[in-house]
């Protein structure tokens, strides 16, 4: 399965679990008002690039990415962020817990109180705050 396949893929099922659970699903401004009925490049030249991306993580108001970005060799991992404001996605960032070890794995509860990652080199991390935000 190519990358713009697995996105598009994690985003159904995204959207599958949020009516299995019985809530409308939440609609964010980057959102299709159409059927989406093949797979589509998401966030094309800034979030996939052609390098590898993958374990996509909304925050959940869908303002936030948190993804995974492997080094070419694919032995190391590191979860970079990138917020989307006035209409686009900015360029991503590392995110301020990565890059010292090999991360990847990010996921975000629903109600954005916790966010986990698996992490080489040292134990996973559980990030807990009030709110995971736009603001990361």
């Amino acid at each position: 399965m190519n990358k713009c396949a697995f996105v598009f893929l994690l985003l159904t099922i995204a959207r599958a679990g949020d009516a299995l659970l019985g809530q409308a699903p939440t609609k964010h401004p980057y959102d299709s008002d159409q059927p989406i009925r093949e797979p589509t490049v998401f966030g094309q030249g800034v979030i996939s690039t052609g390098d590898f991306e993958s374990h996509p993580a909304f925050t959940p108001d869908g303002k936030a990415l948190y993804f995974l970005k492997d080094s070419p060799a694919f032995n190391f991992w590191t979860i970079c962020v990138s917020q989307f404001r006035d209409g686009k996605w900015t360029p991503p960032e590392v995110a301020p817990f990565s890059g010292q070890y090999s991360d990847a794995d990010p996921f975000i509860s629903s109600d954005g109180s916790k966010f986990s990652l698996s992490r080489t080199g040292r134990p996973s991390l559980v990030k807990s705050r009030k709110k995971i935000s736009t603001s990361g």
